[in-house]
């Protein structure tokens, strides 16, 4: 909705002629425009699609001035995503379960990736679990992932880490926040000096800061075990800004 002075505008009219869409340099604004794609990326799954979605604002541009190179891309609502395996989607989520991934593609590496998920269950893989959320992704070489473990394997538990040239390590041990068949809402920021933090269910589980910037080609949703008894996990909600 487009408001002026906080007034919502519900309907337009010129020379008595109601007026359907507004657009600015060939992008919808008026109606179903802005208030949709106020974040970088932002799906409620509420299409029950992740690819051919019928509600999609895939490619919202900022246009510079003339001395800057190329159009800024400000934001996409429902957006298309690449899709391995076999996800299931209901109307507000998707189910990823094992050797299931979506991604698409991300720039940013500055600001906050917000999301819920839900374990469908605790049993424990015979195999390491592979539930990853890439939040910054040049490769599964090199990427900052949260990792969402159940609470049956032996010394796993869910963290924040990184992976650099092949080499993983720890930045952050969750404990056991997000290891039961609750739903959990995953807040992971990053600021420009380095600065990340995760919080979840609004209590703050560690920060840290850490210098490694992986060149950001994605944001990846991933099941990635090949073990069939890798509990499935369901995420919706998700925002990044």
């Amino acid at each position: 909705m487009v408001s002026i002075d906080g007034t919502d505008i519900t309907d337009v009219t010129i020379d008595g002629d109601i007026v359907t869409e507004i657009t600015v340099d060939g992008d919808v604004v008026w109606p179903n425009g802005l208030t949709e794609i106020a974040n970088y990326i932002e799906d409620d799954w509420g299409d029950n699609s992740l690819t051919n979605r019928s509600s999609t604002s895939d490619g919202v541009y900022a246009h510079p001035d003339a001395n800057e190179a190329g159009d800024v891309l400000i934001g996409r609502y429902r957006p298309e995503w690449k899709v391995e395996g076999d996800p299931s989607v209901q109307v507000g989520s998707f189910t990823l379960d094992y050797n299931d991934e979506i991604r698409i593609t991300s720039n940013l590496t500055v600001g906050e990736w917000k999301f819920d998920g839900k374990l469908s269950s605790t049993v424990n893989s015979t195999s390491e679990d592979k539930r990853e959320i890439n939040f910054i992704f040049q490769d599964y070489n090199n990427r900052y992932f949260i990792g969402w473990e159940t609470d049956t394997r032996t010394a796993e538990e869910s963290f924040l880490r990184k992976t650099v040239s092949d080499s993983r390590s720890q930045l952050l041990d969750l404990a056991d926040s997000l290891t039961d068949t609750n739903q959990h809402t995953v807040n992971v920021t990053r600021d420009s000096y380095n600065g990340l933090e995760v919080v979840v269910d609004g209590s703050s589980k560690g920060t840290i800061t850490d210098s490694f910037l992986p060149t950001q080609n994605y944001f990846v949703f991933g099941n990635n075990s090949t073990d069939s008894n890798t509990p499935a996990i369901t995420y919706s909600n998700l925002v990044i800004q």
